[in-house]
């Protein structure tokens, strides 16, 4: 979901300039159609107050998710051991915040959807590997510090 991100946005953006269009070729149509004035006025207010506010969004989160985007397989980590599957998401905002690691047992569900279930927080660590080794997760730092956390106190049940 997360890569199809810019591509809904330049979808909606598109979505948003038609809709600006045909609101504004068939509004006489609109207002056939719609004849309570009360009701016809409230939809077209509305209507054109959306416009101003969504467009330059749409573009701002166009234009800033391209240049502040980390790498997928950096942002987005998943192993599967035995039938432990780890999930780990690194949220970094960059000069607006801290970085952090969340890291979820991933738990599957009805419909091939899925559940998260947090084990951790850790601070930003630049490149890290993680495995399970006897019900515990263990992530290393590049730098050789070393995290464990047992998995006994979480279940998918």
């Amino acid at each position: 979901m997360d890569s199809l991100g810019d591509l809904l946005r330049v979808v909606k953006l598109i979505l948003v300039l038609t809709g600006t269009l045909l609101l504004a070729v068939y509004n006489q149509t609109i207002q056939n159609t719609i004849r309570h004035r009360v009701a016809f006025g409230t939809f077209v207010i509305c209507s054109w107050i959306l416009v101003p506010v969504q467009i330059p969004m749409l573009l701002l989160g166009i234009m800033f998710s391209g240049v502040s985007m980390s790498p997928a397989d950096y942002v987005h980590k998943e192993k599967i051991f035995d039938n432990t599957t780890i999930y780990a998401y690194t949220a970094d905002p960059g000069a607006m915040g801290r970085a952090y690691h969340h890291f979820y047992l991933k738990c599957p569900r009805a419909l091939g959807r899925y559940e998260l279930i947090k084990i951790a927080k850790l601070n930003w660590m630049g490149s890290f590997e993680f495995a399970v080794v006897n019900d515990e997760l263990i992530v290393d730092e590049e730098n050789g510090t070393s995290h464990q956390y047992t998995l006994s106190d979480f279940s998918c049940d």
